[in-house]
This record gives C-alpha cells, sequence and structure tokens, in this order.
C-alpha cells in the first residue's frame, strides 16, 4: 500500500470543526487553519466582536465559518452550543479547547481564592466543559479529535505563575485520562504546549515581571533560533485534528522550539 502525503491526510473537508476562544490570537489561527484545511469552523467566544473578526477572515479567504456566542466557564451555555452546532451541521468532528485566560501573577504564598479559581475556572474549566459536551456527540459517532492547550510552563517552573501552571498541569494530565476513558469509541484527545510567545501568557498584563519577559525568555532558549508563532500552533493543531495522527492519544506534545525538552 503506497502512503498517502501527510498534508492529503490532514484534509478536514466535509467535517465540523468547534474552535473555542476564537477571537484570540492564537484561537483566530486555529480556526484560519482548520477552515484552510476544508473544516467547517464554528467560532465559540463571549467576545462577539472578535469572534466575528475571526469569522469574517475565514470567510474573506474562502473558507467556511459559524458564530455561536457563548461562555465556556458554564457547562449548561457550551453544552447548547455543541447541541446547536450539531442541530445545524450534523457532525462534530473536532474540538480545539483554545480559550484561557492570563494568570494572577501572584507567588504561591500570595495566592487569593477568587483569582485562582478565576484562572482554573477560564483555562481548565471550559475545556472541561467542552470536552464533555462535544466528547458524548464524538463517541456515539464514532469519531473524533479533541485537541487542548497547555502551556510549557508545566516544564518550568516560573515564579509568579502558580495558579496558571497548576491550569495547564491540570489540562495535560485530563488529556490522559479522558483518552483512556474514550478511546475505544475511536475518539481521542491530545493537547499542545505552546511556548509563551505563542499568545498564551502566565502573566496579566501590566504584571511583573511582564509577559513579554516571560516570552523572550523562552525565545532565548529555544534551540531552533526564533520565535515560535500562532501559525506554528495551528499547524499542530491541524496534525492532531486529522487524521494524519490517527494513532497519536493521551499525549501533551511540546511546542516550544526545544526551550522545553522532557523525558
Amino acid at each position: 500500500m503506497s502512503a498517502v502525503p501527510a498534508r492529503e491526510r490532514a484534509d478536514l473537508a466535509d467535517r465540523v470543526v468547534i474552535v473555542t476562544g476564537a477571537a484570540s490570537e492564537p484561537g483566530r489561527a486555529v480556526a484560519q487553519v482548520m477552515a484552510a484545511a476544508g473544516g467547517r469552523v464554528w467560532c465559540i467566544d463571549t467576545d462577539v466582536a472578535g469572534a466575528s473578526g475571526t469569522v469574517e477572515a475565514i470567510t474573506a479567504a474562502g473558507g467556511q465559518a459559524d458564530l455561536y456566542p457563548a461562555d465556556v466557564t458554564v457547562a449548561a451555555e457550551v453544552g447548547a452550543a455543541v447541541e446547536e452546532i450539531l442541530r445545524r451541521s450534523g457532525r462534530v468532528d473536532v474540538l480545539c479547547n483554545v480559550a484561557s485566560q492570563p494568570g494572577d501573577g501572584a507567588l504561591i504564598e500570595d495566592i487569593d481564592a477568587d483569582d485562582f479559581d478565576r484562572v482554573f475556572r477560564s483555562n481548565f474549566k471550559s475545556a472541561l466543559f467542552a470536552s464533555q459536551a462535544a466528547g458524548r456527540v464524538m463517541a456515539a459517532a464514532g469519531r473524533g479529535s479533541i485537541v487542548n492547550m497547555s502551556s510549557a510552563v508545566i516544564d518550568v517552573p516560573v515564579s509568579h505563575t502558580g495558579s496558571y501552571a497548576v491550569s495547564a498541569a491540570a489540562i495535560a494530565y485530563f488529556t490522559k485520562v479522558f483518552a483512556k476513558e474514550i478511546g475505544e469509541r475511536n475518539v481521542r484527545v491530545n493537547a499542545v504546549a505552546p511556548s509563551p510567545a505563542m499568545g498564551f501568557s502566565p502573566f496579566a498584563a501590566g504584571a511583573d515581571p511582564a509577559p513579554d519577559a516571560l516570552a523572550a525568555r523562552a525565545q532565548a532558549g529555544a534551540v531552533l533560533g526564533r520565535a515560535g508563532s500562532t501559525e506554528d500552533l495551528g499547524e499542530l493543531a491541524l496534525f492532531l485534528a486529522s487524521d494524519a495522527s490517527a494513532y497519536i492519544t493521551g499525549q501533551t506534545i511540546r511546542l516550544s522550539g526545544g526551550w522545553t525538552m522532557p523525558w
């Protein structure tokens, strides 16, 4: 049997893709790459103006995209979104959990309980709730791929990132457990751990240390000699979403240019 080119196997024609956090820079990049590969993309976000911009960029390039405003930190809202997308599209093949917020920037000893809950809800529970809703649909259909976003800081302890890093580590472990539970129904679950230079920051704007400082540190430590881009993120998400990665599940793949190289 002749080998099928990887890019051909990454074709998402006739597949329905949900991207949460589609108004953000990384969310937009992931949505655009999925659409360019032929997927019909549903952009979910509470930022309607930003997500509408993502939809417009995709359709202007000849792709298919729709907007569904929803708060993915609320289980009932994301559940209703998935049900409506299934009703209107007839299927759900891919879920990319890109929704996230910066961390609180606090030292462990100073973490405020409410701030911790906000970060954990935004970065972990959003992925949990969306995965539950989409996972049920995928399991019933006997196919599907879920792509989560963790962070390279799970491998590089950095001060002031406690809340953010804990949520990222939770995503990485959740990815393993869910992959184990749902794999027999032909649904794969993987995660990406991108460097802070790709639009995911453990620090809020104006924080000390500044978000750009960690991004510069990650770039300086990258053995490939360049900063990663959101396009790199989109391409890896596409690989994990498509048949090109048909035998990969339960993995957290580091997208750090070599800044992180865990055993």
